[in-house]
Order: C-alpha cells, then structure tokens, then sequence
C-alpha cells in the first residue's frame, strides 16, 4: 500500500508498498516521487515500507516512523533522514503523522507485536482525511486518536486498511457500530480489510464504501 499527499504544492508519501512499483504508479498519475517532501511510514511490514529505496534512490526527504518500530528497511538510511517520533507531528502544514496510537477500545484486539502503528491526517480548509495503513492500532481506536487530534468526528474520507480479512462477524460487526459513531462521507477501504468487512460496512453504514485500487485519486 502506498499513498501521495499533495497539499499547497508539496506531497507527502504515506507508506511505500513492497516494490518499486510505487514509482511506475506515480509517473503514470503525474507525481514527480523526486520532489517528495516527506516520507511517513504506518508501520515496519514489507508491503508498507519495501518500496522505500524506490522512493530514495531518487531523493532523501525527511522520514518519520514511530516510537515502538525496531530495525527494518529504513536500516542503513542516513541518520539525518530519520525521525522517529512519540507524538502528533506536522510533516508539511497541514499534514499530521499521528505518532503512536493509543490502544484504548474494550473489543479490538491491537497488535502487541506492532507499537509502531500510526496514522496520516489531512487537514483542508473545510475538510479532513485520515489514511491508514493496516490499523493495527485497531481502527477505532485509530479513528478515535484522530477525531481528539482534530476536534472533530467528522471525515471526508477515511481510506487505507482495516486489517479484518481474518476476523469473525462479531469484530466486524461491533467495528460497523462504532464507526457509525463517527461522520464519515466515504470509506475507502482496500489491502487488508476484506470482503465481509466491506459488505458489511456498506450495508450498515450510510458513508459511502468504495474500494481502492492501485491508480485511485480524490479531492478534498
């Protein structure tokens, strides 16, 4: 999974996917990756941060990963380029890497094995973003992390991975109800999420649930 972020003329890469195939996608959507000016990394999995070197073989922005995250594909990078951070940090006005996610929800299950977990948030004038990788924070309590650092449970969109293609009805249908908590205008939703999950995210929820292909764009 991978994600451009162009805000007042500058993009913020979120995650690498596995490959180099980030930068073939990019040309063909228009997006110079050598102009990157910053790279934010959900988590240290290969399908999210095997592309780095794609990414910097051509420039070295800044990288943020969070507190928690041990070794990895950023390992060799120049010290300078690294941040790691504990906290909600703007990488460019406007665009916020959460830092780690409080894990706070009675009924999901959060990775112990993943501490590192963030999100991406998107602020425009009069809308909001939030990007995901796998939430292996849990997503609501990514959403909820979110909504706090915002002010607002309101979203334009909410795209990324929810990481429920192995979970059972009930995870999936206590997620349905506490996202219905949340006013969200589309669900974006794609990698790991699964069928169900967005079967029955589209049946219950009034936000639009669409997938999210390789070459997907939207205008907040």
């Amino acid at each position: 999974m991978s994600v451009a972020v162009q805000s007042g003329g500058e993009t913020v890469i979120f995650d690498t996917g596995q490959s180099s195939a980030l930068a073939a996608t990019a040309r063909v959507l228009g997006i110079d990756v050598a102009r990157t000016k910053a790279v934010v990394i959900s988590h240290n999995h290969y399908d999210h941060a095997g592309g780095l070197d794609a990414v910097y073989s051509l420039c070295l922005p800044p990288l943020y990963v969070a507190k928690g995250i041990e070794g990895g594909f950023f390992e060799g990078f120049p010290p300078e380029a690294v941040n790691v951070i504990d906290g909600p940090t703007e990488v460019i006005p406007g665009v916020i890497a959460s830092g780690p996610i409080p894990r706070k929800t009675i009924f999901e299950s959060p990775r112990a094995d993943v501490p590192e977990d963030q999100a991406l948030i998107v602020k425009a004038e009069r809308a909001s973003a939030l990007l995901v990788g796998c939430a292996h924070a849990g997503a609501i309590n990514t959403l909820e992390f979110a909504a706090k650092l915002t002010g607002s449970r309101s979203f334009d969109i909410v795209l990324g991975g929810f990481h429920l293609w192995m979970s059972g009805a009930e995870l999936i249908g206590k997620t349905a109800g506490a996202l219905d908590s949340f006013d969200i205008r589309t669900l974006a939703l794609g990698h790991c999420t699964g069928g169900e999950a967005l079967k029955r995210f589209d049946r219950e929820l009034t936000a639009e649930v669409i997938g999210c292909p390789a070459g997907t764009t939207f205008e907040l």
